[in-house]
């Protein structure tokens, strides 16, 4: 008896042990990618039944791996580690993500029959806010990424030059997003605020602590643009529809 508590707590340590390694890959995960894009999953798909009421899609047929560039050699393993190319797939893989929650939430594809509608423009938005501001997670790890060869943008531009990369898009899409939406004034004003609070911190403080807090305002600032659709004073679709028919 004595021995099998033994092997049950021997398990359960285990278990216990393994389980914490893999919480310490996911940490980081959660505030960048699980919880703002659940968020954008859930408000993203109430908000399409006004925007795009006509949700339809079909999956393309799957690619021949044969033809994929790497494999025809169009494309080597070096290409990512150039810091525009990383952006453009932080933003697509971002989100990718977000649009897959929104499609779960939905239970389907949401793209409309025109990619361009509402939530393909949105996307697109979203796609250009990810590429231009995700250079300020690498804001804070310059001394580790070096070290590993990484490319990163305050690497390679230079710190002064990158934290300027971030500030002017922040304060830009701080307008553009809520503008986008036709958000009422409560909205904008928390948009713009939490936006120009990163460019700030972007650019006066710079020191290890300070970017990580930086970045996780950052975080907060995009979950409140994935919310902005739940807000939009904008005419539905429908509306409109109806108005012109009228």
């Amino acid at each position: 008896m004595g021995r099998c508590a033994m092997i049950v707590q021997g398990a359960l340590t285990s278990l216990w042990y393994h389980s914490y390694t893999l919480w310490l890959f996911l940490f980081s995960d959660f505030k960048t990618i699980v919880i703002p894009k659940t968020i954008f999953g859930i408000t993203n798909a109430w908000a399409a039944s006004k925007y795009d009421p006509h949700v339809a899609g079909a999956l393309p047929p799957p690619q021949n791996i044969s033809d994929s560039p790497k494999s025809i050699g169009r494309a080597v393993a070096t290409f990512y580690k150039n810091p525009v190319i990383r952006n453009i797939i932080n933003g697509l893989g971002f989100t990718c993500f977000a649009s897959g929650a929104m499609e779960v939430a939905l239970g389907g594809s949401f793209l409309p029959l025109h990619p361009l509608g509402w939530s393909g423009r949105w996307l697109l938005v979203v796609i250009g806010i990810i590429f231009s501001t995700v250079q300020l997670q690498d804001m804070s790890d310059q001394a580790g990424d070096a070290k590993r060869g990484r490319r990163t943008v305050p690497l390679v531009w230079g710190d002064t030059a990158a934290r300027w990369t971030i500030a002017i898009p922040m304060l830009g899409w701080g307008i553009w997003s809520p503008m986008f939406w036709e958000v009422s004034s409560l909205c904008f004003i928390l948009s713009m605020a939490l936006a120009s609070l990163v460019a700030l911190r972007a650019l006066l403080i710079r020191s290890v602590l300070g970017d990580k807090q930086t970045f996780r305002l950052w975080n907060c600032w995009i979950v409140v643009v994935y919310m902005l659709p739940m807000f939009s004073e904008r005419e539905p679709l429908q509306s409109r529809l109806s108005s012109h028919v009228g």
